[in-house]
C-alpha cells in the first residue's frame, strides 16, 4: 500500500519536475565529449535503443532504492525523448537486478547488440550496506551507461567525475551523472543527432575529416581503389612513351622509367595520405621532400652503372633479372639506411620503407613485364621469320617452276623449226636438250646453286641456240675464279640470255654475239649481259622471264640485290648482288 502511495506522489509531481529539468553546458564542449564517445572512427553506426526503454527492476523491495530509480528515470525523461517505462513485472529491454552481498557481484552488466541496435542490456548491483548517496552514483551510473555505447579509448576532452568519461571505468562512486553526460544523452537520442553531429564536424573541421571520421573504412577503400585507377592511368600513358621506348642515350633508360616508378610510388601515397587523412590543412607528406631536391639522381645513376658493366647480354634473362633485383634492392637499402639510423620518427621510418618496398616491386613488376613483352615480340618474329621464308622458298620455288616451262617452250619451238630443214642438227639439239634438263633434275630442287654450276646449265643451253643459229650468233663467257663457287639462286643467268636471243639477236640480220661477264668490283658480285640486237625500250623491260629473276632477286636479297640495264656504250642487262661473304 505504501509503495502505491508513493507512485501516485511520485507520478503527480512527473509533470513539474520535468517542465523544470534543465542544464547549462556548453555546445562546443558536449559536443567534442559526445562525438569522440559515439562514433569509432571507423562507420556511422551508433548503437542505440530504437524502441521504447523498459526498465526491468528485479529485488527492489526496498521503498528508498525504488525512489532513487524512479528520480533517475524522470531525469532521463526531461532528456530523452522516447518513452521510457518502469516496471517490476513482464519483459524489459533495461533490466536491474538486486543482488545480495554473498553473491560476491558488486555490479555487472551484459549487453546484447545487434549491429546499430541495441537489443537489452542486464545490470546486477549490490546496494547492501551503502548510504543513500552511494546507492544514488551506482544506480545512475548503470542506467545511463546502459542507454549508450562508448565506442573506442581515444579521447581529449575528460569532464574529470563524468559517469561517461571513461569507457573503462570501474569505479561508479567515484562518478557524478554531469552536464555533460545529460548533454550527450540528449542529442544521442534526438531524431536529428546524426545532422547536427555532421554540421558540427564540418563546421570546425571539414568534409573529408567528416568522412574519414564517419566512413572510415569506406574511406580506406575508396583511396586504394582511386591509388589503383592512377597507377593504371599512368601505366598506360607512359607504357610506349617511356616504360618501352629506347632513348638514344642509355642512361635516359633508366632515368625516365625511375623518375616515373618513384613519383607514382609518391604520389599515390600521397593520394592516399590526403584522402584517409584527419588533418584540416593536410600538406603534402610525400612528394614535398622530392620535389625540392635531386637526390634522387645519385641513387638511379649508380643503378645504371652497376646494371651496365655487370649485366650481360650474354646473360640469361633470369640471371640478369635476378642481378637487376639484387641491385635494386641494395641501392634503396643503402638510400634509407641514413635516414633509419639517424631519424627517430616512427612514421617517417614507416613512409621510407613503404616508399622502398614500393619502388623495388614497382620496378620488378616492370623489369618482368618488358622481359616477357620482348620474350613474346621475340618468339613472334622468329614465327613471322619462318613463315616469310617458307613463303620465299615457297614462291622462288614457284618461280622455278615458270622458268623450266618457259625455257622449254622456246627449246621445241627451235626443235620444230629445224625438224624439217635439217634433221642432223635436230637431233644434235633434241640430245643437248636432254643434257640440261638432266642437269637441272640432278639438283634436288635446292633454291641456291654455285656459279660455276649455272654456267655449266647456260653452256648446255647456248649449245642448243647455236644450232640453231648457225654462224649467225657467236657467245663468249668470262668468269673469275674465285667466283666459280659463290653461291646464288637457281635460273637467274640463263633467262636473261634467253631474252638476249629472243629480243635481240633473232631480230638482227647481220652476225650476232652474246658476252657474259662475271666478275666482282667492290663489295659486289656483278653478273652482266651484253647483245649487239636492238635497244632496249624505255620503261620496263618486257619478259616474263625477266619479271621472274626481279621477283627471286626481291624475295633471296630483299634490298641487297638489283636488276639493271642500259643501252650505251652497249646493249647490256646487270644483276648486281652485295657479296657478304
Amino acid at each position: 500500500m505504501k509503495k502505491i502511495i508513493f507512485l501516485i506522489f511520485w507520478l503527480a509531481a512527473a509533470v513539474s519536475y520535468q517542465t523544470q529539468a534543465q542544464y547549462n553546458f556548453p555546445s562546443q564542449t558536449g559536443w567534442d565529449f559526445t562525438i569522440e564517445r559515439i562514433f569509432n572512427g571507423e562507420d556511422n553506426r551508433i548503437p542505440k535503443y530504437q524502441d521504447d526503454i523498459n526498465i526491468r527492476l528485479i529485488n527492489f523491495e526496498n521503498n528508498e532504492d525504488l525512489r532513487l530509480v524512479l528520480n533517475i528515470v524522470e531525469e532521463l525523461r526531461s532528456l530523452i525523448p522516447k518513452k521510457i517505462a518502469v516496471s517490476s513485472e513482464g519483459h524489459g529491454n533495461l533490466i536491474l537486478e538486486l543482488v545480495p552481498k554473498n553473491s560476491g557481484i558488486r555490479f555487472f552488466s551484459s549487453r546484447n547488440l545487434h549491429h546499430h541496435k541495441m537489443l537489452s542490456q542486464h545490470n546486477k548491483i549490490c546496494l547492501e550496506n551503502l548510504t543513500s548517496t552511494e546507492k544514488k552514483r551506482i544506480i545512475e551510473y548503470m542506467i545511463v551507461r546502459s542507454l549508450c555505447v562508448l565506442r573506442n579509448n581515444n579521447y581529449n576532452s575528460f569532464i574529470g567525475n563524468a559517469i561517461l568519461d571513461y569507457k573503462d571505468q570501474t569505479d561508479p562512486l567515484s562518478t557524478n551523472f554531469t552536464e555533460a553526460d545529460k548533454f550527450l544523452l540528449h542529442n544521442l537520442y534526438a531524431p536529428d543527432f546524426s545532422d547536427k553531429a555532421k554540421k558540427y564536424i564540418t563546421d570546425k573541421h571539414s568534409w573529408r575529416y567528416y568522412m574519414n571520421f564517419v566512413y572510415r573504412n569506406e574511406v580506406k577503400w575508396f583511396s586504394i581503389i582511386l591509388c589503383t585507377l592512377i597507377v593504371i592511368l599512368i601505366f598506360t600513358i607512359s607504357y610506349k612513351t617511356i616504360l618501352t621506348k629506347k632513348f638514344k642515350k642509355p642512361y635516359f633508360n633508366y632515368l625516365f622509367p625511375g623518375l616515373l616508378i618513384i613519383y607514382t610510388t609518391l604520389i599515390i601515397l600521397e593520394v592516399y595520405h590526403h584522402t584517409t587523412s584527419m588533418e584540416v590543412d593536410a600538406k603534402p607528406a610525400y612528394l614535398a621532400p622530392i620535389v625540392y631536391n635531386l637526390s634522387w639522381l645519385a641513387p638511379v645513376s649508380i643503378l645504371y652503372l652497376l646494371e651496365r658493366y655487370y649485366i650481360k647480354s650474354k646473360q640469361t634473362i633470369s640471371k640478369q633479372l635476378k642481378l637487376k633485383a639484387f641491385f635494386t634492392f641494395s641501392i634503396l637499402s643503402i638510400t634509407i639506411i641514413p635516414f633509419m639510423v639517424f631519424i627517430n620518427k616512427p612514421r617517417i621510418r614507416l613512409m621510407l620503407t613503404l616508399v622502398a618496398i614500393l619502388i623495388f616491386f614497382s620496378r620488378m613488376l616492370f623489369l618482368y613485364l618488358r622481359e616477357h613483352s620482348a620474350a613474346t615480340i621475340r618468339e613472334k618474329d622468329t614465327e613471322l621469320s619462318k613463315l616469310k621464308e617458307l613463303k620465299a622458298q615457297a614462291e622462288v620455288a614457284s618461280l622455278h617452276a615458270r622458268i623450266n616451262p618457259h625455257f622449254l617452250y622456246n627449246s621445241l619451238n627451235s626443235i620444230a623449226s629445224l625438224a624439217h630443214n635439217n634433221p642432223d642438227k635436230t637431233e644434235q639439239m633434241a640430245l643437248s636438250l636432254s643434257d640440261l634438263f638432266r642437269h637441272n633434275l640432278n639438283r634436288k630442287n635446292e633454291a641456291t646453286s654455285s656459279i660455276k654450276d649455272e654456267i655449266e646449265a647456260l653452256k648446255a643451253y647456248l649449245k642448243i641456240e647455236q644450232i640453231r643459229f648457225g654462224e649467225r650468233m657467236t657467245f663468249t663467257i668470262e668468269i673469275e675464279k674465285d667466283l666459280e663457287h659463290y653461291q646464288i639462286p637457281r635460273n637467274i643467268i640463263q633467262p636473261l640470255v634467253e631474252n638476249a636471243i629472243k629480243h635481240g639477236i633473232s631480230k638482227i640480220l647481220e652476225k650476232g654475239f652474246i658476252k657474259v661477264d662475271i666478275n666482282k668490283a667492290q663489295s659486289n658480285i656483278i653478273i652482266a649481259v651484253t647483245d649487239n640486237g636492238p635497244r632496249f625500250p624505255d620503261g620496263l623491260v618486257s619478259g616474263y622471264g625477266l619479271q621472274s629473276i626481279h621477283d627471286i632477286l626481291k624475295l633471296s636479297y630483299g634490298d641487297k640485290a638489283s636488276l639493271s640495264w642500259e643501252n650505251q656504250p652497249t646493249k647490256t642487262i646487270v644483276i648486281t648482288i652485295e657479296d657478304h661473304e
